[in-house]
Order: C-alpha cells, then sequence, then structure tokens
C-alpha cells in the first residue's frame, strides 16, 4: 500500500518557475472515449454488418497491478506536469505521512 502526501514540494519545470515549488498532487484519471474520434469511427464501420467480431479482443491479462500517474499543479504558476511512480496494488493520497506501527512491543 502506498501512501502518498497530498502537496509536495518539488521542482517545477515550467518556463516561468525553473525552481521547487510547493505542488498540489492529484491521482491521473483517464477522460472519457470520444464517439466521433476518427479510431471510433472506422471501427464502427467495419464492426457493422454481417461477420461477427473483425478485431481481435485482448484476454490475455499478465499484469496484477498499474504503474500510478499523478497530476502535479504547481502552486506559483498553476502549471500542471505529469510523473508517474512505481507499480502498486493499492494507492493512496493522503493528508499527512503516516508511520508505520511495528506489531512488536520493543
Amino acid at each position: 500500500m502506498v501512501m502518498y502526501p497530498k502537496k509536495k514540494k518539488t521542482f517545477c519545470p515550467s518556463d516561468e518557475c525553473k525552481k521547487h515549488t510547493e505542488h498540489k498532487v492529484v491521482q491521473y484519471k483517464r477522460g472519457k472515449e470520444h464517439v466521433a474520434a476518427q479510431g471510433k469511427r472506422r471501427y464502427d464501420r467495419k464492426q457493422k454488418g454481417f461477420g461477427g467480431q473483425t478485431k481481435p479482443v485482448f484476454k490475455k491479462k499478465a499484469k496484477t497491478t498499474k504503474k500510478i500517474a499523478l497530476k502535479l499543479q504547481c502552486g506559483s504558476c498553476k502549471k500542471i506536469h505529469q510523473v508517474v511512480i512505481k507499480r502498486c496494488k493499492h494507492f493512496e493520497l493522503a493528508d499527512k505521512k503516516v508511520k508505520k506501527e511495528t506489531a512488536s512491543g520493543f
């Protein structure tokens, strides 16, 4: 389980800043697919009529995790850049960094 802070001080690559500033962190989420996109129109035209499924449908899922993409928004210039972190099964944005408590009584 990965806990990540909602605010982070990191480098801003935009031409306005070019320095370390406070960034707001949000997890990247895919937008909805557009019906009018060229690939979708081409696929729909090929599927139309008789002949069944024309394109291969992917069934061999090998990975159990996904790479997490984060959107970082600069506090001063409001520019957004993306950062990809390592693979993990469970990702969570936290207010503060939480220290793990050990099970041993020492």
